[in-house]
């Protein structure tokens, strides 16, 4: 065999050395920790990136408008009106999630444009708030939010209109109604007892249902009314119904009480009960003395501590049977004590007294709280409360130090988080050093854009409109996109790492590898047996690097991989043969036509 090797040209013994110094390359580089490889393939694409940003300097980010409507996500819980127009319940708030649909990216760090303004159109303005939230990517597209919160009934139609990116547009219009008349499907109702003594009363107990289950009573109250439902006796001196609910015993007798769907027959005996002669009322101070804005929003519904978020009042009186009103039920709400087994809202506490909480709604400010003896009308007591807007603690922003954004870029700039939960206003405020460089879109809202105008350095300050001593500042320095960025350095160190250490190595030490072959098979019937030789040892290399690599700690060989190195072996093997083959072609040419 080695007489073989005697008398070969350079070209076969050095073509052999890189052959045999490459594999033997692989082979150790496939021993290397995950770490170790992995610091190699980023220096590389590192080196890499610094040459084709160089070589393609500055570019330019393309900022992607919206293509068309794609639909609107109307969370509104009573519907449309005769007109087909949405009803909001005053008190309440309606979410509106509006689809826009946007071309796909050409480049992953292209920009789309998520500018958008929103403008209240018909009706008194003063009657309703809009609060918007940061754009959300979904599916290619984005749904923009903003909520309706309805606080006055002013206008018979009302409208807003929004505007995306300076293309689409889009109105919104609704009526703001009282609370609505509860459907047969919507609420249910028990009576404990059916019989009673003269001048005793009890309540019927009624919850709010949802047909389709996925709200709950206490989410259901903002929007019905109870005392709406139809009501009445078949025989009044026996006992009479109220607005409330209540049952009254007049005299001795029978008598049919209906109640909506329901039906109650009631007997009262001929015992006369004394009427009560006193009633306190007094707020546990275990629970919030001070309920704020919002806070009905996090009663029950929201899993929170009931007690943190109002304020618990019970009464002391005589028979235990009384009502609960409140003179501007927009100020503030009156929630059950707690809920049974069942779902039915309960007015008592654990030994029987009367009680409910107060918690604060949408408008606030000084409130009159009337408890009222059912058997005893005279009786009554009040108690005040100042409900107010929570005050923002602390807030923290979605932005870190020292941002950097290409020109013709967004960055959305909205709360991530807020202290205390139920704070009303969630709005900030933003301002920048240099509005040359930067432009604020959407400004004191709950969703903030700044968009980069041309390069430079820009100081940025968010401020809690809640509470301007909370601020958060940053700087923002805008900059030329360039080929090869943050957003796209993953996927081109990946490339990099499977074109460089993989297919390209492969292929260049096939490449040394056929010539050898070629050379050292010098008789012309046998150069041919040099391709399936270093086909077969690329496949075994190949194949070897992989397994190796499950020995080694943090690493893993994958069938991907092998695929890749062994088509780079088989492409240098086919490109040396294949101009190989082209130049004998040429040769035999030559020698058929001397002249040529």
């Amino acid at each position: 065999m080695l007489e073989k090797f005697k008398h070969k040209r350079p070209i076969t013994y050095i073509s052999l050395v890189i052959y045999v110094l490459l594999t033997a390359f692989i082979i150790v580089e496939s021993c290397l920790s995950s770490s170790v490889s992995g610091g190699q393939s980023n220096l590389f694409a590192q080196i890499s990136a610094f040459f084709v940003n160089l070589f393609k300097g500055p570019q330019t980010v393309e900022v992607i408008k919206p293509s068309e409507f794609g639909g609107i996500d109307d969370s509104n819980y009573v519907g449309v009106g005769s007109d087909e127009i949405p009803n909001i319940v005053i008190g309440t708030t309606t979410r509106l999630v509006i689809n826009i649909k946007y071309p796909n990216k050409s480049k992953s760090d292209d920009a789309y444009d998520n500018e958008w303004t929103y403008t209240k159109a018909l009706g008194n303005g003063d009657d309703y708030n809009l609060v918007a939230s940061n754009p959300a990517l979904k599916e290619g597209n984005f749904d923009y939010t903003i909520r309706i919160v309805a606080n006055n009934m002013g206008s018979e139609l009302y409208s807003v209109k929004f505007k995306f990116a300076n293309k689409i547009d889009y109105e919104y219009k609704f009526h703001i109604v009282d609370l609505v008349k509860p459907k047969d499907n919507q609420y249910e109702a028990k009576l404990v007892r059916d019989h009673l003594n003269i001048n005793e009363s009890i309540k019927i107990d009624t919850k709010f249902v949802d047909p389709d289950g996925a709200r709950n009573d206490t989410y259901i109250r903002r929007y019905l009314d109870e005392s709406k439902i139809d009501r009445d006796s078949s025989n009044k001196e026996v006992a009479t119904i109220d607005d409330n609910g209540v049952i009254f015993a007049k005299g001795e007798g029978t008598t049919n009480i209906t109640f909506g769907k329901y039906t109650f027959p009631i007997t009262v005996s001929s015992t006369v009960n004394d009427l009560p002669t006193y009633l306190t009322l007094s707020t546990d101070p275990n629970s919030n003395e001070n309920p704020c804005l919002l806070d009905y929003d996090y009663i029950f519904e929201n899993g929170e501590d009931s007690n943190n978020y109002s304020a618990v009042v019970k009464a002391d009186i005589n028979d235990n049977s009384v009502s609960w009103s409140i003179d501007d039920e927009l100020g503030a709400k009156i929630a059950p004590y707690k809920y049974d087994k069942d779902g039915y809202p309960v007015y008592f506490d654990e030994l029987g007294k009367p009680t409910i909480r107060l918690a604060g709604y949408r408008k606030g400010g000084n409130l009159t709280l009337t408890c009222t003896s059912n058997s005893n009308p005279a009786l009554m007591q009040t108690k005040s409360f100042n409900v107010q807007e929570a005050t923002a603690t602390e807030i923290t922003v979605n932005v870190i130090n020292d941002i950097e954004i290409n020109v013709n870029d967004q960055q959305v700039v909205f709360v991530s988080a807020i202290s205390p939960k139920n704070v009303f206003n969630r709005s900030i405020n933003v301002t920048v050093s240099d509005t040359s460089v930067i432009q604020v879109v959407n400004n004191n809202t709950e969703s903030v854009i700044l968009k980069a105008i041309k390069l430079g350095t820009c100081h940025v300050t968010v401020k809690s409109l809640s509470n301007d001593s909370l601020i958060q500042e940053f700087d923002i320095t805008t900059k030329a996109k360039q080929a090869i960025n943050d957003d796209n350095y993953t996927n081109f160190h990946s490339f990099v790492r499977k074109f460089l250490g993989h297919f390209l190595l492969f292929m260049v030490t096939a490449i040394f590898g056929s010539i050898f072959f070629i050379t050292f098979f010098e008789d012309k019937k046998k150069f041919k047996l040099g391709a399936p030789i270093a086909l077969g040892i690329g496949f075994v290399t190949s194949a070897l690097s992989e397994l190796i690599q499950y020995f080694v700690p943090t690493r893993a060989g994958t069938w991907m991989d092998i695929g890749i190195d062994f088509a780079g072996y088989f492409v240098g093997v086919l490109a040396c043969y294949l101009i190989l083959l082209f130049v004998i072609w040429i040769k035999k040419r030559k020698k058929k036509d001397p002249q040529e």
